[in-house]
């Protein structure tokens, strides 16, 4: 159970902080200050969801297939400092879902940070709140997805994908697990919202000292799609932990982290711990890899388990290519109250993946992005798997045309039927518009 985990437990899992669609998301953010509008967007969506044709389905699965046209506009207000930076971004999303009727939903999501750093200290806080429908999470921006689209050279894509960029209030690693289609095991309309503060000291340019805590809670919204009886639970979490940092050249570093969480819901509580050891390198010009082990605990009020985790992650960059792609085994999974049982969780395995293809001088881009997921308990071990295809082209220099597509399955414990486990499928078909407006610093 890595820091990495733990920041993105609170910070990305419950209430992603920048997630949104790739409708409303842009590749870069220019270090101005004041306020302006990011991004503006309409999209045209077709989708299809489909199980197994000897399974009775439950009232929130909408089989068959149906049509969604939706707008998106995202807002920011920034101040940036030498050494201080506060920022708001807004992203809201209105559409209309033609599907035996029309049925209208509202996403929004807003975040806020603020960094600040004082002689060898430095600060930072953020926090998030998301109201967020499946079917818009299907096209969310992971992390890596973010850093490989960058556009940044070498050595500052190698330390972004170690720790985020240089602007982020918390450190946001990109070799972490995607969570995006679990969510669907709490319903199919969200609301969540988490906050998180850490205070790291720097005695030196090698070596940083680290301290971090937080939470947040998810829960389900209740629409026309519920099931009568069904109680979806709610999960709130908090998490604290430590880190040390130490960089003996340019090129590698070392680090050292504990932790400590709780995750629970009305059914359910969850504690877990542990200890971590990684390691991250840069491999001559085109390669860097990150790498971690560790050994934890997990505990609920009738059982517990111990194990040992791992992750690998490497990235590459080229001319024309940038990827990232990772392995995680974690020994926990927050998602396990989605289960509705009192199980724990033996391991949790994911293997993940981003790439990005932009030749020079060529307004024409491609975006891929895949996650395969196992959460292993004593009882079960449901899978989900989600892959996003997006080909587009830069239409002068504030318009671009997307064309994407999105495919999910999750297999939960609720979806067992006379002992047989299956899956929902749902593919999403999507052609987007996007206007970036030209930004004007303000005048002081």
């Amino acid at each position: 159970m890595s820091r990495v985990y733990w920041l993105t437990l609170a910070a990305l899992i419950l209430a992603p902080v920048g997630s949104r669609s790739a409708l409303a998301q842009e590749t870069t953010t220019p270090p101005n200050d004041g306020f302006r509008v990011t991004s503006v967007g309409v999209s045209s969506t077709y989708f299809s969801q489909s199980v197994p044709g000897d399974i009775r389905t439950y009232g929130d699965v909408f089989l068959g297939s149906g049509d969604a046209v939706t707008g998106s506009g995202s807002l920011r207000w920034s101040r940036y400092r030498p050494k201080s930076l506060i920022s708001v971004e807004s992203v809201t999303l209105y559409g209309a879902r033609i599907q035996e009727g029309i049925s209208r939903n509202w996403n929004q999501d807003l975040s806020v940070g603020l960094s600040k750093t004082a002689h060898r200290w430095r600060f930072g806080v953020s926090g998030n709140g998301e109201i967020m429908n499946f079917d818009e999470a299907l096209f969310s921006t992971t992390q890596a997805v973010r850093v490989v689209t960058s556009g940044a050279n070498f050595p500052t894509l190698a330390s972004t994908a170690f720790q985020g960029q240089p602007t982020d209030p918390l450190p946001n690693s990109a070799f972490q697990p995607d969570f995006t289609v679990e969510r669907f095991l709490l319903g199919r309309r969200l609301a969540s919202m988490s906050a998180e503060a850490g205070v790291s000291y720097v005695p030196s340019p090698r070596m940083s000292l680290g301290f971090f805590a937080g939470g947040g809670q998810l829960r389900h919204i209740k629409d026309t799609s519920d099931i009568t009886g069904f109680e979806y639970p709610q999960s709130t979490t908090g998490h604290l932990g430590a880190d040390l940092l130490y960089s003996p050249s340019r090129r590698t570093q070392f680090g050292v982290g504990a932790n400590f969480g709780r995750s629970e819901s009305a059914a359910l509580r969850y504690d877990g711990a542990s200890l971590t050891v990684s390691l991250n390198r840069t491999l001559r010009r085109r390669w860097f890899i990150a790498t971690s082990i560790s050994g934890g605990y997990t505990t609920t009020r009738l059982s517990g388990n111990k194990t040992i985790g791992y992750s690998g992650g490497f990235g590459l960059k080229t001319v024309s290519h940038t990827l990232i792609a990772s392995y995680n085994r974690t020994v926990d999974n927050p998602w396990v109250v989605a289960l509705g049982t009192p199980s724990y969780v033996g391991r949790t395995t994911q293997l993940t993946a981003a790439w990005y293809w932009s030749p020079p001088r060529s307004s024409w881009y491609s975006i891929g992005s895949f996650a395969y997921g196992i959460l292993t308990t004593h009882l079960s071990r449901p899978d989900t798997s989600s892959a996003i295809a997006t080909f587009g082209r830069h239409l002068g220099r504030n318009f671009s045309l997307n064309a994407e597509a999105a495919f999910s399955k999750v297999g939960a414990r609720r979806y067992v039927q006379d002992g047989r486990q299956y899956h929902l499928q749902q593919n999403a078909y999507r052609l987007t518009f996007v206007w970036v407006p030209p930004f004007r610093t303000p005048r002081p």
